[in-house]
Order: structure tokens, then C-alpha cells, then sequence
């Protein structure tokens, strides 16, 4: 309910509105809950990172490094 943005910020073809859509109207950034990760790295600080899919050119990939 709170990933949502205006159509307007979409690129083109990368959604399909719903028929009737303005460019004001507010679309879910994840349709599906599995579709959002969460990842932690690093230590103490105040760093963040959001890692978007590029499903057309490349995919997304992780490596487990260590157990603590």
C-alpha cells in the first residue's frame, strides 16, 4: 500500500495501467509481496540500498559469503 507512484513517473512499457488511467494516477510499485527483498550488509552506519531488477538485460544474482 505504500510503494505506490504516479503513472506518470513509470517509463513507458514498463507497466500496464488500467484502462482509464491519467498520468496522476496511482500505481503499486510490487504487485507481489515476493517480488520485494531485503538484503543486510555491511556493519554499523547509515548506508541503504534499493537493488531494482533489470529483467531485460540482466538478473539479479546473490552470494552467501560468510556465517557470523
Amino acid at each position: 500500500d505504500n510503494t505506490v507512484m504516479p503513472l506518470k513517473f513509470y517509463a513507458p512499457g514498463r507497466c500496464i495501467p488500467p484502462e482509464g488511467a491519467t498520468p496522476d494516477t496511482l500505481l503499486p510499485r510490487y504487485i507481489k509481496t515476493s517480488s520485494i527483498k531485503i538484503v543486510v550488509t555491511g556493519g554499523p552506519g547509515k548506508q541503504s540500498q534499493i537493488w531494482t531488477p533489470f529483467t531485460q538485460s540482466t538478473r539479479p544474482s546473490s552470494v552467501k559469503i560468510d556465517d557470523l
